[in-house]
């Protein structure tokens, strides 16, 4: 980035230090006039912006570590897997004594109903039962 800072600058000293007449008029040597050179991007703006990223970055890791440091103090575990009928990933928390399943994300029931989903036949949320 810095290559095309200096090359801006270059081009600009050098468009200065022309004569005045055409530095004044901005006519080339066609006698046209030459199209505005642009400005150098500031390197201050540059330099806050990647200093926010990473201020951005740090209060990301920070967090997830205060939630690894929460789910290993709550004794759950997470489990993760791949449903590739559906090209899904599963999300199931557990109670690390038990093994019990507490909670899965996406439910079970919408697992089911994605699984017997057929593009060609309407969807049936309601069983005609009462």
């Amino acid at each position: 980035m810095s290559d095309v800072s200096s090359i801006s600058a270059a081009i600009n000293t050098a468009s200065t230090q022309a004569s005045p007449s055409s530095a004044k008029s901005g006519a080339g040597a066609s006698g046209k006039s030459l199209p505005p050179v642009p400005a150098p991007a500031k390197p201050s703006t540059a330099v806050q912006n990647k200093e926010a990223l990473e201020n951005i970055r740090e209060s990301l890791r920070s967090a997830v570590a205060q939630m690894n440091e929460y789910v290993q103090s709550t004794q759950r575990d997470l489990q993760f897997s791949y449903d590739e009928e559906l090209s899904s990933t599963v999300v199931r928390v557990l109670d690390r004594q038990t093994k019990e399943v507490i909670r899965q994300i996406p439910d079970e029931i919408f697992l089911k109903l994605a699984r017997n989903l057929n593009v060609n036949e309407p969807v049936q949320l309601f069983s005609s039962q009462a």
